[in-house]
């Protein structure tokens, strides 16, 4: 334990500076075949297409059960993809900013593929077409003790087609109480590709609950990135006394970040500067329990 004697608790801060630089080169053949496909050329229309999962790649004789599996589907929203997009219309595009786009869009977890294509139109202009098809997005597990059904998680990768991830989950406590929780991941928060994610559990022995927004960073083309995140846990720390009942001691946890990037560029140089700002407070109870095992006395009082 740390010799803080300020409270019952350990409490620390932390403040990070950070600089990162890599060189980067561009290809001049990359160059030249880029500019013969879209670069300059102004952005006349967007058309995104989503579509369903496909299901190809089960055998024929269970795709349809594979088909009912995900009941939970509903294709996603054409306005959830295209804040994904860095093409506009209006806007000058360039094939950087179409391979980008497309590489982001796969990158998210409810969608399986992303195909994003550029067509020339009679005006000199471009037409941008975005075609998408959804990963499964049911979520379901189920954990076995002794042969009997222990925990259990349902939910859905892609709530209402808005690239929502919610899952609830349940868990046999035994001789303790019952455990349960639900997560929640908005790869979308205010209309924005911010991600927002939520974590509540109750375990039957401590218990987690978390919040952070997150501005991640997709691509070379974004300036800025940054996080706020808040934790807080409730556990219990086994300690292993020989020839003697092992001895878990109660800890409550709270943590909370707050931090972001930036890129800037230098020539032919690109360099990332940030900043982290942490705190944590560490509060150990003033005695330690015997968790026994499953089928004896529960501990009581405690969460």
């Amino acid at each position: 334990m740390p010799s803080d004697r300020r409270g019952p608790g350990a409490r620390r801060g932390l403040v990070l500076l950070g600089l990162v630089v890599a060189q980067g080169t561009v290809c001049a053949q990359d160059t030249a075949h880029v500019a013969a496909m879209c670069d300059g050329k102004v952005v006349s229309a967007i058309i995104i297409t989503p579509r369903d999962p496909s299901f190809r790649v089960v055998p024929r004789q269970i795709r349809s059960i594979a088909s009912r599996v995900g009941l939970f589907q509903t294709t996603t929203r054409t306005d959830v993809i295209g804040r994904f997009l860095l093409l506009s219309v209006g806007e000058r595009c360039s094939e950087r900013q179409r391979a980008e786009s497309e590489r982001i869009l796969r990158l998210q977890p409810f969608i399986a593929e992303a195909t994003v294509r550029t067509i020339a139109d009679s005006a000199g202009s471009v037409r941008v077409e975005v075609e998408t098809i959804d990963e499964v997005p049911t979520v379901i597990a189920m954990q076995l003790s002794d042969r009997r059904p222990s925990a259990f998680r349902l939910g859905s990768g892609n709530v209402g087609g808005q690239g929502l991830y919610l899952v609830a989950s349940v868990e046999r406590g035994f001789a303790y109480r019952t455990g349960a929780g639900v997560t929640a991941v908005a790869r979308q928060a205010f209309g924005r590709p911010y991600s927002l994610a939520l974590v509540a559990e109750r375990a039957p022995l401590g218990s987690t609950s978390s919040l952070a927004l997150t501005h991640p960073f997709f691509t070379e083309l974004q300036r800025t990135a940054w996080h706020v995140g808040y934790r807080s846990a409730n556990r219990y720390r086994s300690f292993v006394r020989p020839e003697r009942e092992p001895l878990a001691l109660g800890v409550r946890r709270e943590l909370w970040n707050v931090g972001g990037v930036r890129r800037i560029g230098i020539g032919r140089r690109r360099a990332f500067a940030g900043i982290l700002v942490t705190h944590e407070d560490v509060r150990p109870e003033r005695r330690a329990d015997a968790v026994r095992p499953r089928n004896l006395a529960p501990l009581r009082g405690r969460c």
